[in-house]
């Protein structure tokens, strides 16, 4: 069970990967088995070896013994390919195509039928084995069996590591982003247009019925948690690779799940008002829910989410005192001043906690939906902000990679009560978020499904009392599944400057800025083969609030910045 669950409309998706990982755990365990015995028939065959050595001249003078004739044919018992039927039901049977050079050789070793005595060994395959005796064959016609024994013993260990429970997937993708914004008496021009790439690839492993684990290795920034993305350019070197994801999840039945690690956020739903896509956070997450069965209300599952994870780790008991601060040589952890702390104060860490209610439900044959409410409490959130600060940074970040970083905490927007300060204009961020989505499938385009959907969200910091508020509307029509399929999208968001986090949320509908936006974007997907896409996005973004000194308030991006202009255009391959 996931702790954040799909749509409905996926729903029988979910159950059928179940099934899928059930029978990979029953192929692993005839794999062992199908080991064991050829282990068993080595040994087997190195007995005989030793015994067809030492009377192999008497041998030699008797007549060769007239070869038997093989019945017209032989029943095979295929463990590999017919797993229990109620671990198979609604399941497309495992693609066998790997085994296709061991399948005739292992198939004829495990039957009970006469071909078995070509083989030569007198020690019969099993203790319940009725194969009558027969005669030794030399060495040098055992010698072949021998090594082509030892050869399928070393495909078939490695198949089973290959297979083993793990599952493999990931994706490719080359996008050229331009952004494009003229000058003004209030904002400098922008012109940026560069190619970048983004590549990922999972590795899930279902450990037994209970834990699963996940990883996700992905190209990226060391600066910058809002983007998997490499730049093309720097001549010729080379882009690292994160380890970007990497989790534990306990699930023991079918109500509760916990996880622990980094992963995307409990609520993370990709629709791009609290959270940007690629930001994954280091912490715990636990989903307590039931399925109702039939109701009135149509509601299908219900689930109690909540979230808890680590944001910094300062590791400073007591900051010097203010004579220590205002010295020329003032130690690096007097930069906390700039975040509020006072000298002498014990500096605590920044941690984000999330918990709420999401409920999926049918209206009726065709009609999903699903509704949820979260509320976000941000613990020593001016961490954050000190974060994106030149004297900030190397305490904050660099501390904790273990690298010396070039520049602070990139997505600010967030008003601070001075310019590019370290401490935010809200006092608290206490985000009350709540989101509905209404699904509609079954329409049809060109004789093809043609999924439509609505989504609406907002939300409110409760933290303070002004500029807080934030929204969006999502009209999504059409899905891509092969080559042809087409989708088209459109999405209008308001996100104030006191509303939320500027340096978590989304970098494309805020470009230079997370917060203090309102955005239209246009989206046109095609499906150009079942597993590449052309997908291409249109962003205008405009500011809603200037700075306000006498609120102590200021904005990086403030009202009055000419338009800003984002065109993005991708091929996306997964696989």
């Amino acid at each position: 069970m996931q702790v954040v669950r799909r749509p409905v409309a996926i729903a029988s998706l979910q159950d059928r990967l179940d099934r899928q990982e059930r029978l990979l755990d029953q192929q692993q365990q005839q794999i062992t088995k199908l080991t064991a015995t050829l282990n068993e028939l080595m040994d087997s065959l190195k007995i005989s070896r030793k015994a067809s050595t030492q009377d192999a001249l008497a041998r030699s003078a008797l007549p060769a013994a007239p070869p038997r004739a093989e019945p017209a044919s032989v029943r095979t018992e295929n463990v590999l390919a017919h797993p229990p039927a109620e671990a198979t039901a609604g399941v497309e049977p495992l693609d066998l195509n790997l085994l296709a050079g061991l399948q005739a050789p292992i198939f004829s070793l495990l039957t009970d039928s006469e071909p078995f005595a070509s083989f030569g060994p007198s020690t019969p395959f099993s203790s319940q084995s009725s194969l009558p005796a027969t005669p030794q064959a030399p060495q040098d016609q055992t010698q072949p069996y021998t090594t082509r024994l030892e050869n399928l013993s070393k495909e078939v260990e490695g198949i089973s590591k290959g297979i083993a429970g793990f599952r493999f997937s990931g994706d490719l993708r080359l996008r050229s982003d331009n952004v494009f914004r003229s000058s003004s008496s209030v904002a400098g021009p922008v012109q940026n247009a560069r190619g970048t790439y983004r590549a990922r690839i999972n590795l899930d492993k279902g450990i037994d019925n209970c834990l699963d684990v996940h990883f996700q290795l992905g190209s990226g920034r060391f600066d910058n948690p809002l983007t998997d993305d490499t730049d093309f350019g720097s001549l010729a070197t080379r882009g690292p690779i994160f380890l970007t994801e990497a989790w534990a999840d306990y699930h023991p039945n079918a109500h509760l799940s916990v996880r622990g690690g980094k992963m995307p956020e409990v609520f993370q739903d990709f629709t791009r008002l609290i959270w940007d896509e690629d930001v994954r956070f280091n912490g715990f997450q636990e989903s307590l829910g039931t399925s109702p069965g039939d109701n009135p209300l149509g509601v299908t599952r219900i689930d109690f989410r909540a979230g808890q994870y680590v944001l910094t780790s300062p590791n400073i008991q007591v900051l010097p005192s203010a004579a220590q601060c205002s010295a020329s040589s003032a130690p690096a952890s007097c930069a906390y001043l700039e975040a509020g702390y006072q000298p002498g104060q014990n500096v605590r860490a920044s941690d984000l906690f999330d918990q709420g209610i999401f409920v999926n439900g049918r209206i009726k044959p065709g009609w999903s939906q699903y509704v949820y409410s979260n509320f976000l409490l941000f613990r020593n959130p001016d961490q954050i902000a000190l974060a994106s600060t030149s004297s900030g940074f190397p305490l904050l970040v660099s501390n904790v990679l273990g690298a010396t970083l070039v520049g602070p905490l990139p997505g600010t927007g967030t008003a601070t009560t001075l310019p590019g300060g370290g401490i935010y204009t809200a006092k608290h961020f206490q985000i009350g978020h709540a989101a509905y989505r209404l699904t509609k499938v079954g329409l049809r385009l060109r004789d093809e499904d043609f999924p439509v959907f609505v989504d609406i969200q907002a939300s409110r910091n409760f933290g303070t009392s002004f500029l807080r508020n934030a929204w969006m509307v999502t009209l999504n029509a059409g899905d891509i599944k092969k080559g042809g399929d087409v989708r088209f999208l459109y999405l209008y968001g308001e996100k104030d400057a006191d509303s939320m986090i500027s340096q978590f949320t989304d970098d494309h509908v805020g470009s230079l800025t997370g917060v203090n936006i309102r955005t239209h974007s246009f989206r046109v997907d095609v499906g150009l083969t079942r597993f590449l896409q052309w997908q291409n996005i249109l962003y205008i973004q405009n500011e809603i609030s200037s700075s306000n000194p006498a609120r102590h308030f200021y904005v990086p991006v403030p009202a009055g910045t000419p338009t800003l202009y984002r065109v993005e255009s991708s091929l996306f391959v997964n696989f």
